[in-house]
């Protein structure tokens, strides 16, 4: 058995429908009760890096696919991404800002997907943190550095 904190003891009994009844609503109430607390102590707010707010360091990032499809149009430019990097580090809300192609933009909101991070802080605490990522897509052969934190 968990202990959450409370403990019901929970016997077979004889019980009219009113008692029944009681008992339901003291448990939704118990069970209302438990949750409150927990849900007070989530800061569910976004923030934005700066002002005491870290930007969230990047761990693992995964290059995205170039599409055969827009290598043979040649195709070149950036998709612009926001995110919210939650506690755990992991990018949430992935949306595209800039669109380069729908093909592009779709294997580079995969890739971020894939990417982890050390959480943004504040005051100690991971928070939720909004970011934006630029990811360029070129024809060049080789190319040092593909994507940027712009935030």
């Amino acid at each position: 058995m968990v202990n959450y904190g409370w403990s019901i003891d929970c016997r077979p009994a004889r019980v009219t429908s009113r008692g029944r009844m009681k008992t339901f609503m003291v448990l939704v109430a118990l069970s209302f009760g438990s949750v409150g607390p927990m849900l007070a102590h989530q800061d569910d707010t976004i923030y934005k890096p700066g002002n005491g707010v870290s930007l969230p360091k990047l761990v693992t990032d995964v290059r995205p696919n170039y599409t055969a499809d827009a290598m043979r149009r040649r195709i070149s430019g950036a998709v612009l991404l926001q995110c919210v990097v939650d506690r755990e580090g992991v990018p949430t809300n992935i949306e595209v800002v800039q669109s380069l192609d729908e093909s592009l933009d779709e294997v580079a909101r995969k890739a971020l997907q894939q990417w982890r991070f050390e959480p943004g802080k504040k005051d100690g605490k991971a928070v939720l943190v909004q970011i934006d990522v630029k990811m360029a897509f070129t024809t060049m052969a080789k190319r040092k550095r593909w994507w940027w934190p712009l935030t």
